[in-house]
């Protein structure tokens, strides 16, 4: 039986890329892109007249006209508020080739914008509207899989399901490389009852294995819009990587059951989870995450407003064409 302890799953990560560890376990520097994302989605490789365009677009993202620092004040005081970004949540993939990655931009009642990424919160340093055109820089995010850290500048145009345009990541491990693009938007449900809000959150159970030190477990944003419940989900194989949008959301009682595109969209997983509002159970019953047929214990983190608090300006410079 593998054994496994509770963790706090940021400060291990972190701790483990102080000592430069490898976050994958066992897998030298040059070859941790590849173990990581081996079983995921197939690569694309896309013609080179496409990849020169994308060139080209990443670019026109760098450009600092459009994209300058501001302090989160000056945003609410300046193009914010009057965007037609509405609350709610937008999620994008994008594809390193290795897999496919997501990345949750959520707004909130106030007009607040974070960054939700691989289980980390950060900040939205610049995001400006000038009709249907849209672009934002977002703070340092991580790559768990190499250490690295970078930051995402996205140029698109608004559409009538959110928002579609190019990534371009400044930093390793894809310097300046565009990623195309297109985020989906989840309405808030302003008027959700009281026992739907109470059931909104974030919840998990995250365990360090001793001998490798790997993250194994679940974590599951739930959250109302006026469609109805959904979920987000992060899966821990070493590291964490998500948040999947879940294609299908089901609830009886406290046991919630989705479907996520881990391996694709051709290829969806199953995931079922009992929630609680305190500590999950700590036996072998609580599976890994290659374990998808028996129901995970999953306890309640944080609610939606704790977990995405505005966090601390931005600490990452404006970006500039990828420097």
């Amino acid at each position: 039986m593998v054994q496994t302890k509770p963790v706090g799953v940021v400060a291990v990560l972190e701790m483990r890329l102080a000592r430069r560890e490898p976050l994958v376990a066992g897998a030298p520097p040059n070859k941790r892109l590849k173990r990581a994302g081996a079983r995921k989605q197939g690569r694309i490789a896309l013609p080179r007249r496409q990849r020169v365009f994308l060139a080209f677009l990443a670019t026109v993202v760098g450009y600092s006209g459009s994209l300058r620092s501001a302090s989160s004040g000056s945003r609410r005081d300046s193009a914010f508020p009057k965007a037609t970004l509405q609350p709610g949540f937008y999620i994008a993939p994008w594809n390193d080739d290795y897999q496919t990655r997501w990345l949750l931009l959520h707004v909130n009642s106030k007009l607040d914008a974070v960054i939700y990424d691989a289980a980390e919160v950060t900040a939205l340093c610049t995001l400006k509207i000038r009709g249907d055109s849209v672009g934002f820089t977002t703070d340092r995010l991580p790559f768990w899989q190499t250490g690295d850290r970078f930051t995402f500048s996205f140029l698109g145009r608004l559409t009538p399901t959110g928002m579609k345009g190019v990534l371009v990541m400044n930093g390793r491990p894809y310097q300046r490389r565009a990623f195309p693009t297109e985020f989906r938007y989840y309405s808030t449900d302003t008027k959700a009852s009281h026992a739907d809000s109470v059931l909104e959150g974030v919840y998990a159970s995250i365990r360090m294995h001793r001998e490798s030190g790997d993250l194994l477990g679940d974590e599951l944003l739930v959250v109302k819009t006026r469609e109805g419940f959904t979920a987000f989900y992060t899966d821990y194989e070493g590291v964490p990587v998500g948040p999947y949008p879940a294609d299908t959301f089901s609830m009886r009682g406290d046991t919630i059951e989705i479907t996520v595109p881990l391996f694709g969209p051709d290829r969806p997983v199953s995931k079922i989870f009992i929630l609680h509002s305190s500590r999950p159970r700590s036996d072998s019953d609580t599976g890994t995450a290659d374990d998808s047929s028996k129901a995970a214990y999953l306890a309640k983190n944080a609610t939606v407003e704790e977990l995405f608090r505005p966090p601390h300006p931005c600490a990452a410079q404006p970006s500039r064409g990828g420097q």
